[in-house]
């Protein structure tokens, strides 16, 4: 029992060292960008780097094959999302669950100037008998900007990120290589 423990915590260290290197790493490689949205709260100048953390266990980090089609694509989605309406169930659980790993979905985050905002399928865990399942919220997107969530419904972002469309986009070459570099 102690042993997966010590394995659960070495894989959530290694999965936050990624996000963490990703981040640093891609901030360098960017380009200017201005974008606003009033109506979804969302406002975006400066110099931007955009990247994928995916469902994997361990949460590899992807980056755009193309970085001004890819925002831009996101953008013209988000020109076309309307502010969410409805409601968002609570988690149906009396203890937070503890995790072996990334539980997913994938999820787009663009950084600029210090500023971060994440992008992912609307969804919440529920209780099934001893198991937690994740529900998702069909063509719901969250949106956490500043520390503030909102949400979007957003069918193509939604699908994009919930069926893995992004991937056709995407390398993950970058990451391999700073894996690589690692000490073993």
């Amino acid at each position: 029992m102690h042993k997966k423990v010590v394995i659960r915590g070495v894989i959530l260290l290694l999965a936050g060292l990624c996000l963490v290197v990703c981040y640093f790493f891609f901030k360098a490689d960017n380009g200017r960008v201005n974008y606003t949205n009033k109506q979804l709260g969302i406002e975006i100048s400066g110099k931007v780097s955009a990247l994928i953390a995916d469902d994997s266990l361990a949460q590899a980090c992807w980056y755009p094959q193309n970085q001004e089609a890819t925002t831009s694509k996101v953008f013209s989605w988000l020109n076309g999302a309307k502010p969410y309406e409805g409601k968002i169930p609570e988690p149906d659980y009396s203890t937070q669950p503890v995790y072996s790993g990334n539980r997913g979905p994938a999820y787009f985050v663009i950084s600029w100037d210090k500023c971060t905002i994440i992008f992912e399928p609307a969804n919440y865990l529920f209780k099934e008998n001893e198991n937690y399942v994740v529900k998702y919220i069909e063509n719901v997107v969250k949106i956490k900007n500043n520390e503030k969530e909102n949400y979007i419904e957003s069918q193509q972002l939604y699908k994009w990120l919930k069926n893995d469309e992004w991937k056709a986009e995407f390398t993950d070459e970058m990451t391999k290589e700073i894996m690589d570099k690692l000490p073993k």
